[in-house]
Protein backbone atom coordinates (compact mmCIF):
# COMPACT_ATOMS: atom_id res chain seq x y z
CA UNK A 1 0.00 0.00 0.00
CA UNK A 2 1.38 3.50 -1.02
CA UNK A 3 1.67 5.60 1.71
CA UNK A 4 0.85 8.76 -0.35
CA UNK A 5 -2.59 7.08 -0.40
CA UNK A 6 -3.91 6.63 2.92
CA UNK A 7 -6.56 8.15 4.43
CA UNK A 8 -5.75 9.38 7.63
CA UNK A 9 -2.82 9.27 9.96
CA UNK A 10 -1.89 8.73 13.02
CA UNK A 11 1.18 7.22 15.01
CA UNK A 12 0.17 4.97 18.36
CA UNK A 13 2.45 6.13 21.27
CA UNK A 14 5.96 3.80 20.80
CA UNK A 15 9.43 3.92 21.29
CA UNK A 16 10.69 4.20 18.21
CA UNK A 17 12.89 6.99 17.16
CA UNK A 18 10.45 8.40 14.06
CA UNK A 19 6.91 7.79 15.01
CA UNK A 20 6.84 10.69 17.16
CA UNK A 21 7.13 12.96 13.95
CA UNK A 22 4.43 11.20 12.73
CA UNK A 23 2.23 11.66 15.48
CA UNK A 24 -1.17 13.39 15.05
CA UNK A 25 -4.47 13.84 16.77
CA UNK A 26 -6.78 13.71 13.78
CA UNK A 27 -11.00 14.38 14.50
CA UNK A 28 -13.13 13.31 11.32
CA UNK A 29 -16.53 13.39 10.52
CA UNK A 30 -18.28 10.93 8.28
CA UNK A 31 -17.72 11.47 4.64
CA UNK A 32 -13.85 13.60 5.32
CA UNK A 33 -10.39 12.08 4.81
CA UNK A 34 -7.00 13.19 4.76
CA UNK A 35 -4.56 12.26 2.75
CA UNK A 36 -0.63 12.47 4.32
CA UNK A 37 2.42 12.26 2.33
CA UNK A 38 5.10 11.23 5.25
CA UNK A 39 8.66 12.35 5.56
CA UNK A 40 11.06 11.43 2.91
CA UNK A 41 13.23 9.74 5.42
CA UNK A 42 10.29 7.06 6.02
CA UNK A 43 9.98 6.07 2.47
CA UNK A 44 13.31 5.99 1.10
CA UNK A 45 16.55 4.14 1.87
CA UNK A 46 19.87 5.89 2.39
CA UNK A 47 22.55 5.95 -0.80
CA UNK A 48 26.42 5.93 0.13
CA UNK A 49 28.73 6.63 -3.58
CA UNK A 50 31.97 4.95 -4.16
CA UNK A 51 33.90 4.13 -7.01
CA UNK A 52 34.26 0.75 -7.92
CA UNK A 53 37.18 -1.24 -8.32
CA UNK A 54 37.50 -1.19 -12.19
CA UNK A 55 36.85 2.50 -12.03
CA UNK A 56 39.88 3.27 -10.16
CA UNK A 57 42.03 1.02 -12.06
CA UNK A 58 41.23 2.65 -15.45
CA UNK A 59 41.65 5.78 -13.43
CA UNK A 60 45.11 4.79 -12.78
CA UNK A 61 45.40 3.75 -16.45
CA UNK A 62 44.39 6.58 -18.66
CA UNK A 63 46.86 8.88 -15.82
CA UNK A 64 45.32 12.36 -17.19
CA UNK A 65 42.08 10.81 -17.16
CA UNK A 66 39.74 13.48 -15.47
CA UNK A 67 36.39 10.95 -15.89
CA UNK A 68 34.33 10.58 -12.42
CA UNK A 69 33.74 7.44 -11.58
CA UNK A 70 30.01 6.24 -11.48
CA UNK A 71 28.80 5.88 -8.02
CA UNK A 72 26.88 3.07 -7.12
CA UNK A 73 24.00 2.97 -4.52
CA UNK A 74 24.35 0.36 -1.40
CA UNK A 75 20.48 0.26 -0.07
CA UNK A 76 20.17 -0.26 3.61
CA UNK A 77 18.18 -3.48 4.19
CA UNK A 78 14.39 -2.84 5.80
CA UNK A 79 14.53 -3.69 9.58
CA UNK A 80 11.32 -5.80 11.34
CA UNK A 81 8.17 -4.05 11.98
CA UNK A 82 8.53 -2.15 15.23
CA UNK A 83 5.50 0.12 14.94
CA UNK A 84 2.04 0.35 13.69
CA UNK A 85 0.87 2.83 12.34
CA UNK A 86 -3.11 3.55 12.89
CA UNK A 87 -4.65 6.20 10.58
CA UNK A 88 -7.27 8.00 13.18
CA UNK A 89 -6.40 9.59 16.12
CA UNK A 90 -9.67 9.77 17.33
CA UNK A 91 -12.68 9.26 14.35
CA UNK A 92 -16.51 11.11 14.84
CA UNK A 93 -19.50 9.54 13.23
CA UNK A 94 -22.71 10.35 12.79
CA UNK A 95 -25.24 6.54 14.14
CA UNK A 96 -25.15 4.71 10.89
CA UNK A 97 -22.13 6.19 8.89
CA UNK A 98 -18.96 4.71 8.15
CA UNK A 99 -14.89 5.67 8.11
CA UNK A 100 -12.63 3.41 5.91
CA UNK A 101 -9.62 2.12 8.24
CA UNK A 102 -5.81 1.15 7.59
CA UNK A 103 -2.66 0.53 9.05
CA UNK A 104 0.71 0.19 8.37
CA UNK A 105 3.96 -1.08 10.51
CA UNK A 106 7.42 1.03 10.66
CA UNK A 107 10.71 -0.31 11.50
CA UNK A 108 13.27 1.15 13.56
CA UNK A 109 14.37 3.79 11.53
CA UNK A 110 11.00 5.06 10.86
CA UNK A 111 10.24 3.52 7.25
CA UNK A 112 7.14 1.83 5.55
CA UNK A 113 8.12 -2.06 6.07
CA UNK A 114 5.61 -4.79 4.88
CA UNK A 115 2.76 -6.45 7.34
CA UNK A 116 1.84 -10.05 6.97
CA UNK A 117 -1.87 -9.38 8.19
CA UNK A 118 -3.94 -7.26 10.30
CA UNK A 119 -7.12 -7.70 12.56
CA UNK A 120 -9.67 -4.90 13.41
CA UNK A 121 -11.54 -5.34 16.58
CA UNK A 122 -13.95 -3.05 18.70
CA UNK A 123 -14.23 -3.33 22.07
CA UNK A 124 -18.05 -1.51 21.96
CA UNK A 125 -19.46 -3.17 19.15
CA UNK A 126 -22.82 -1.89 20.01
CA UNK A 127 -21.07 1.93 19.81
CA UNK A 128 -18.68 1.09 16.41
CA UNK A 129 -18.81 -1.66 14.63
CA UNK A 130 -15.57 -3.09 12.25
CA UNK A 131 -16.70 -4.57 9.31
CA UNK A 132 -15.18 -4.91 5.04
CA UNK A 133 -16.56 -1.16 5.13
CA UNK A 134 -14.05 0.07 8.19
CA UNK A 135 -16.09 0.92 10.99
CA UNK A 136 -19.59 2.09 11.68
CA UNK A 137 -21.21 4.41 13.69
CA UNK A 138 -23.88 2.39 15.64
CA UNK A 139 -25.34 3.64 19.56
CA UNK A 140 -24.00 7.40 20.76
CA UNK A 141 -21.12 6.99 22.96
CA UNK A 142 -17.56 6.09 22.90
CA UNK A 143 -15.41 3.14 21.88
CA UNK A 144 -11.94 1.45 21.50
CA UNK A 145 -11.05 -0.26 18.40
CA UNK A 146 -7.69 -2.20 18.54
CA UNK A 147 -5.48 -3.22 15.44
CA UNK A 148 -3.39 -6.04 15.71
CA UNK A 149 -0.87 -7.55 13.29
CA UNK A 150 2.88 -9.51 13.50
CA UNK A 151 2.41 -9.05 17.19
CA UNK A 152 2.15 -5.25 17.23
CA UNK A 153 -1.00 -3.41 18.58
CA UNK A 154 -2.41 -0.07 18.26
CA UNK A 155 -5.70 1.56 19.32
CA UNK A 156 -7.84 3.82 17.97
CA UNK A 157 -10.75 6.10 19.62
CA UNK A 158 -14.71 6.10 18.16
CA UNK A 159 -16.82 8.86 18.81
CA UNK A 160 -19.85 8.20 17.80
CA UNK A 161 -22.45 11.68 18.93
CA UNK A 162 -25.44 11.19 19.52
CA UNK A 163 -28.00 12.92 17.58
CA UNK A 164 -31.85 13.23 16.18
CA UNK A 165 -33.28 11.84 13.46
CA UNK A 166 -35.94 9.37 12.52
CA UNK A 167 -38.85 8.54 9.71
CA UNK A 168 -42.43 9.06 9.83
CA UNK A 169 -44.85 6.59 8.09
CA UNK A 170 -48.20 5.37 8.37
CA UNK A 171 -49.56 1.54 8.96
CA UNK A 172 -48.67 0.09 5.72
CA UNK A 173 -45.05 1.43 5.79
CA UNK A 174 -45.88 4.45 3.24
CA UNK A 175 -43.50 7.81 4.62
CA UNK A 176 -45.78 10.50 6.00
CA UNK A 177 -44.47 14.20 4.32
CA UNK A 178 -45.18 17.37 5.89
CA UNK A 179 -45.69 16.32 9.44
CA UNK A 180 -44.64 18.52 11.74
CA UNK A 181 -42.10 17.22 14.50
CA UNK A 182 -41.04 18.99 17.51
CA UNK A 183 -38.02 17.47 19.24
CA UNK A 184 -37.30 19.22 22.77
CA UNK A 185 -34.22 17.93 24.56
CA UNK A 186 -32.98 19.95 27.68
CA UNK A 187 -33.24 23.65 26.69
CA UNK A 188 -33.12 23.18 22.86
CA UNK A 189 -36.59 23.28 21.37
CA UNK A 190 -36.59 22.44 17.31
CA UNK A 191 -39.67 22.47 14.96
CA UNK A 192 -38.70 20.72 11.88
CA UNK A 193 -41.12 19.18 8.91
CA UNK A 194 -40.75 15.62 7.16
CA UNK A 195 -39.29 15.70 4.10
CA UNK A 196 -40.93 13.70 0.76
CA UNK A 197 -39.43 10.13 2.57
CA UNK A 198 -41.11 11.04 5.43
CA UNK A 199 -37.30 11.81 7.48
CA UNK A 200 -36.31 14.14 9.67
CA UNK A 201 -32.90 15.18 11.12
CA UNK A 202 -31.91 17.96 13.76
CA UNK A 203 -28.35 19.36 12.81
CA UNK A 204 -27.98 20.68 16.51
CA UNK A 205 -25.47 18.35 18.70
CA UNK A 206 -27.50 17.10 21.77
CA UNK A 207 -25.77 16.05 24.99
CA UNK A 208 -24.87 12.24 25.47
CA UNK A 209 -27.22 11.79 28.32
CA UNK A 210 -29.73 14.11 27.38
CA UNK A 211 -33.40 13.03 27.26
CA UNK A 212 -35.27 13.42 24.45
CA UNK A 213 -38.99 14.03 23.64
CA UNK A 214 -40.30 13.98 20.22
CA UNK A 215 -44.16 15.29 18.87
CA UNK A 216 -45.77 14.24 15.59
CA UNK A 217 -48.62 16.14 14.22
CA UNK A 218 -49.06 14.88 10.68
CA UNK A 219 -50.99 17.54 8.22
CA UNK A 220 -54.55 18.66 8.99
CA UNK A 221 -55.44 16.65 6.42
CA UNK A 222 -54.66 13.36 7.51
CA UNK A 223 -56.64 11.33 8.53
CA UNK A 224 -53.56 10.03 11.39
CA UNK A 225 -53.67 9.86 15.06
CA UNK A 226 -50.87 12.37 16.50
CA UNK A 227 -47.52 10.56 18.41
CA UNK A 228 -45.07 11.81 20.99
CA UNK A 229 -42.08 9.62 21.77
CA UNK A 230 -39.25 9.74 24.14
CA UNK A 231 -35.98 8.28 24.23
CA UNK A 232 -32.64 8.69 25.74
CA UNK A 233 -29.93 10.36 23.29
CA UNK A 234 -28.26 7.20 22.50
CA UNK A 235 -31.61 5.63 20.96
CA UNK A 236 -32.44 9.25 19.35
CA UNK A 237 -31.12 8.45 15.90
CA UNK A 238 -34.02 5.77 15.31
CA UNK A 239 -37.31 7.65 15.73
CA UNK A 240 -39.08 5.60 13.31
CA UNK A 241 -42.77 6.12 14.35
CA UNK A 242 -45.67 4.98 12.65
CA UNK A 243 -48.85 6.64 12.70
CA UNK A 244 -52.38 4.66 13.04
CA UNK A 245 -55.15 6.05 11.08
CA UNK A 246 -58.40 7.57 12.80
CA UNK A 247 -60.61 5.03 10.89
CA UNK A 248 -59.62 1.65 9.87
CA UNK A 249 -61.70 0.49 6.56
CA UNK A 250 -61.92 -3.54 7.29
CA UNK A 251 -60.10 -5.42 4.37
CA UNK A 252 -62.16 -9.01 3.59
CA UNK A 253 -64.04 -10.87 5.79
CA UNK A 254 -67.81 -10.65 6.74
CA UNK A 255 -67.02 -6.61 7.09
CA UNK A 256 -65.16 -5.92 3.96
CA UNK A 257 -65.42 -2.18 3.37
CA UNK A 258 -66.87 -1.50 6.92
CA UNK A 259 -65.05 1.90 8.64
CA UNK A 260 -64.72 1.77 12.02
CA UNK A 261 -63.36 4.73 14.03
CA UNK A 262 -60.11 4.27 15.96
CA UNK A 263 -58.95 5.84 19.08
CA UNK A 264 -56.14 4.41 20.47
CA UNK A 265 -56.48 4.46 24.52
CA UNK A 266 -59.50 2.40 23.71
CA UNK A 267 -57.28 -0.72 23.02
CA UNK A 268 -55.36 -0.57 25.73
CA UNK A 269 -57.64 0.99 28.50
CA UNK A 270 -55.79 2.02 32.33
CA UNK A 271 -55.20 -1.84 33.66
CA UNK A 272 -55.60 -4.02 30.23
CA UNK A 273 -57.30 -4.43 26.98
CA UNK A 274 -57.46 -5.95 23.68
CA UNK A 275 -54.12 -5.02 22.89
CA UNK A 276 -51.36 -6.31 25.17
CA UNK A 277 -47.69 -4.33 24.75
CA UNK A 278 -44.61 -5.12 26.25
CA UNK A 279 -41.96 -3.05 27.49
CA UNK A 280 -38.11 -3.60 26.46
CA UNK A 281 -35.99 -2.73 29.20
CA UNK A 282 -33.06 -2.69 26.24
CA UNK A 283 -35.06 -1.51 23.23
CA UNK A 284 -37.02 1.70 23.42
CA UNK A 285 -41.04 2.40 22.59
CA UNK A 286 -43.79 -0.50 23.84
CA UNK A 287 -45.00 -3.31 20.69
CA UNK A 288 -47.95 -4.85 20.59
CA UNK A 289 -47.69 -8.69 21.62
CA UNK A 290 -48.81 -11.07 18.68
CA UNK A 291 -46.83 -13.61 16.10
CA UNK A 292 -44.12 -12.66 14.26
CA UNK A 293 -44.58 -13.29 10.27
CA UNK A 294 -42.60 -15.33 10.62
CA UNK A 295 -44.71 -17.85 12.68
CA UNK A 296 -47.96 -17.65 10.19
CA UNK A 297 -49.87 -19.22 9.81
CA UNK A 298 -49.68 -21.06 13.75
CA UNK A 299 -49.82 -24.78 13.85
CA UNK A 300 -52.38 -26.20 16.27
CA UNK A 301 -52.21 -30.03 17.43
CA UNK A 302 -55.49 -31.27 19.04
CA UNK A 303 -54.95 -33.60 21.46
CA UNK A 304 -55.39 -37.35 20.33
CA UNK A 305 -57.86 -38.12 22.92
CA UNK A 306 -60.63 -36.12 21.31
CA UNK A 307 -63.02 -37.50 19.49
CA UNK A 308 -62.96 -36.59 15.41
CA UNK A 309 -66.35 -34.80 15.95
CA UNK A 310 -65.28 -32.56 18.46
CA UNK A 311 -61.92 -31.63 16.54
CA UNK A 312 -63.74 -30.91 13.31
CA UNK A 313 -66.06 -28.74 15.33
CA UNK A 314 -63.24 -27.33 16.63
CA UNK A 315 -61.47 -26.43 13.26
CA UNK A 316 -65.00 -25.28 11.57
CA UNK A 317 -64.88 -22.52 14.41
CA UNK A 318 -61.23 -21.51 13.82
CA UNK A 319 -62.43 -21.29 9.67
CA UNK A 320 -64.82 -19.17 10.58
CA UNK A 321 -62.77 -17.10 12.36
CA UNK A 322 -60.05 -16.45 9.86
CA UNK A 323 -62.97 -15.56 7.06
CA UNK A 324 -64.50 -12.43 9.22
CA UNK A 325 -60.76 -11.67 9.64
CA UNK A 326 -59.71 -11.81 5.99
CA UNK A 327 -56.84 -13.22 7.40
CA UNK A 328 -55.16 -16.93 6.84
CA UNK A 329 -53.73 -17.84 10.53
CA UNK A 330 -54.19 -21.15 11.20
CA UNK A 331 -52.93 -24.50 9.85
CA UNK A 332 -53.33 -28.19 11.43
CA UNK A 333 -49.82 -29.60 12.65
CA UNK A 334 -48.75 -32.53 11.40
CA UNK A 335 -47.15 -35.52 13.21
CA UNK A 336 -43.35 -34.93 11.54
CA UNK A 337 -43.77 -32.10 9.65
CA UNK A 338 -40.51 -30.59 11.08
CA UNK A 339 -42.04 -27.28 11.44
CA UNK A 340 -41.72 -24.83 14.88
CA UNK A 341 -43.64 -26.07 17.86
CA UNK A 342 -47.28 -26.22 17.74
CA UNK A 343 -49.79 -25.17 19.96
CA UNK A 344 -51.70 -28.21 21.48
CA UNK A 345 -55.68 -27.97 22.16
CA UNK A 346 -56.32 -30.42 24.98
CA UNK A 347 -58.38 -30.74 27.68
CA UNK A 348 -57.39 -29.44 31.31
CA UNK A 349 -57.75 -27.77 34.36
CA UNK A 350 -59.40 -24.46 33.69
CA UNK A 351 -59.69 -23.07 37.19
CA UNK A 352 -63.63 -23.40 36.62
CA UNK A 353 -63.24 -21.02 33.26
CA UNK A 354 -64.85 -23.06 30.55
CA UNK A 355 -61.34 -22.51 28.11
CA UNK A 356 -57.95 -20.62 29.09
CA UNK A 357 -55.04 -20.03 26.96
CA UNK A 358 -51.71 -19.75 27.87
CA UNK A 359 -49.36 -17.99 26.20
CA UNK A 360 -45.48 -17.01 26.66
CA UNK A 361 -43.70 -13.99 24.09
CA UNK A 362 -39.70 -12.68 24.23
CA UNK A 363 -38.53 -9.65 22.95
CA UNK A 364 -40.43 -7.18 20.55
CA UNK A 365 -43.80 -8.58 21.95
CA UNK A 366 -43.41 -12.22 19.72
CA UNK A 367 -45.21 -14.67 20.73
CA UNK A 368 -43.16 -18.09 20.75
CA UNK A 369 -45.47 -20.44 23.00
CA UNK A 370 -48.84 -21.02 23.74
CA UNK A 371 -51.46 -23.67 24.88
CA UNK A 372 -55.57 -23.58 24.50
CA UNK A 373 -56.97 -25.71 27.85
CA UNK A 374 -60.51 -26.49 27.96
CA UNK A 375 -62.80 -27.67 31.01
CA UNK A 376 -64.32 -30.57 28.72
CA UNK A 377 -63.95 -31.85 25.08
CA UNK A 378 -67.63 -30.70 24.51
CA UNK A 379 -66.69 -26.92 24.75
CA UNK A 380 -65.31 -27.26 21.65
CA UNK A 381 -68.22 -27.66 19.97
CA UNK A 382 -69.11 -23.73 21.68
CA UNK A 383 -68.07 -21.23 18.63
CA UNK A 384 -67.94 -18.71 21.00
CA UNK A 385 -66.00 -19.80 23.64
CA UNK A 386 -63.86 -21.10 21.17
CA UNK A 387 -63.10 -17.93 18.61
CA UNK A 388 -62.67 -16.43 22.32
CA UNK A 389 -59.89 -18.29 23.10
CA UNK A 390 -58.60 -18.02 19.31
CA UNK A 391 -58.24 -14.15 19.82
CA UNK A 392 -56.30 -14.77 22.89
CA UNK A 393 -54.09 -17.14 21.12
CA UNK A 394 -53.58 -14.06 18.58
CA UNK A 395 -52.01 -12.39 21.62
CA UNK A 396 -55.01 -10.14 22.67
CA UNK A 397 -56.59 -9.54 25.87
CA UNK A 398 -60.41 -9.08 27.76
CA UNK A 399 -61.95 -6.04 26.53
CA UNK A 400 -64.61 -3.90 27.58
CA UNK A 401 -64.07 -1.15 25.20
CA UNK A 402 -66.31 -1.95 22.64
CA UNK A 403 -69.17 -5.02 22.18
CA UNK A 404 -66.02 -7.76 21.65
CA UNK A 405 -66.12 -12.15 20.91
CA UNK A 406 -63.04 -11.34 24.19
CA UNK A 407 -65.56 -9.55 26.48
CA UNK A 408 -65.13 -10.87 30.06
CA UNK A 409 -67.94 -11.95 30.58
CA UNK A 410 -71.91 -10.36 31.10
CA UNK A 411 -74.44 -9.00 28.63
CA UNK A 412 -71.54 -7.20 26.49
CA UNK A 413 -70.12 -10.32 25.17
CA UNK A 414 -72.07 -10.87 21.94
CA UNK A 415 -70.72 -14.39 21.43
CA UNK A 416 -69.04 -13.48 17.92
CA UNK A 417 -66.49 -11.26 16.40
CA UNK A 418 -67.70 -7.98 15.92
CA UNK A 419 -66.38 -5.53 13.09
CA UNK A 420 -64.72 -3.48 15.98
CA UNK A 421 -62.36 -6.82 16.74
CA UNK A 422 -61.64 -7.20 12.96
CA UNK A 423 -60.45 -3.47 12.78
CA UNK A 424 -58.12 -3.64 15.42
CA UNK A 425 -57.06 -7.15 14.74
CA UNK A 426 -56.29 -6.35 10.99
CA UNK A 427 -54.78 -2.96 12.00
CA UNK A 428 -52.91 -4.42 15.04
CA UNK A 429 -50.85 -6.89 13.01
CA UNK A 430 -50.37 -4.66 9.84
CA UNK A 431 -48.57 -2.24 12.20
CA UNK A 432 -46.50 -5.59 13.84
CA UNK A 433 -45.65 -6.14 10.12
CA UNK A 434 -44.71 -2.69 9.62
CA UNK A 435 -42.26 -1.85 12.29
CA UNK A 436 -40.37 -5.12 12.41
CA UNK A 437 -39.72 -4.18 8.49
CA UNK A 438 -38.91 -0.47 9.15
CA UNK A 439 -37.70 -1.18 12.56
CA UNK A 440 -40.16 1.05 13.40
CA UNK A 441 -40.45 1.26 17.26
CA UNK A 442 -43.23 3.37 18.21
CA UNK A 443 -46.03 2.94 16.51
CA UNK A 444 -49.55 1.96 19.24
CA UNK A 445 -48.16 2.87 22.61
CA UNK A 446 -46.81 6.33 20.77
CA UNK A 447 -50.16 7.21 19.60
CA UNK A 448 -51.50 6.77 23.08
CA UNK A 449 -48.93 9.38 24.91
CA UNK A 450 -49.96 11.17 21.59
CA UNK A 451 -53.50 11.82 22.82
CA UNK A 452 -54.45 15.67 22.21
CA UNK A 453 -51.16 16.74 21.37
CA UNK A 454 -53.09 18.79 18.65
CA UNK A 455 -53.32 22.33 18.46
Amino acid sequence: MRPSLLPLLLIAACDAPHASRLSRALALRAGQSFHAVPPESAVRAPVRARPTRDAAIGERAAGESSVAAAPVATVVPLGPPQVLVAFADSVVLAPGDSSPLSVSALDGSGRVVPLASVRWRSLSPRVAEVGPWGVRGGRAGQATLVAEGDGLATRVDVIVRAMVRGRVLDVDGAPVAGARVRVETGALRRDLVTDASGRFALDDAIAADAGVRVDVEPAATAALHAATARVFADDADRLNVVLLPTDWRVRGGRYDGTMVPLQPSAAVPRGGGFARMHDSPSEPGARVVGWPTSRLPIRLATAADLSSLDTAAFWATARAVERDLGMRLFVPAGADDGGPRAVEVRVGPTGGADAVTHASWAAGGDVDDAEIVLSASSVLRERGVVAHELLHLLGFGHNSAWPSVVSPGGSRAPGWLTAEDVAWTQLLYRLRETQARERAPFGLGAAIAGTGTRD
